[in-house]
């Protein structure tokens, strides 16, 4: 499965909300630098959707803040 990812880095809380079927937006307290919020991202979706995070990849867009994230299953 493949999700389509908004991302909002240096927040204040960290959660991940359900905008559509698809796509999600994630607020994460991890700064946009040294990879650190991608590895918040794979961290939080695994948590959010009750998985092992080495099932979560981030397949493109990881120098941006939209994303396309791989579930595997």
């Amino acid at each position: 499965m493949i999700l389509n990812v908004e991302v909002h880095t240096a927040c204040s809380i960290e959660k991940v909300t359900k905008v559509g079927e698809i796509n999600l937006i994630i607020h994460t307290n991890a700064p946009a630098t040294y990879n650190q919020a991608n590895k918040a991202i794979v961290k939080l979706m695994a948590k959010y959707l009750n998985i092992a995070p080495s099932l979560v990849t981030i397949q493109k867009g990881h120098k941006t803040k939209f994303k396309k994230i791989k579930i595997e299953t």
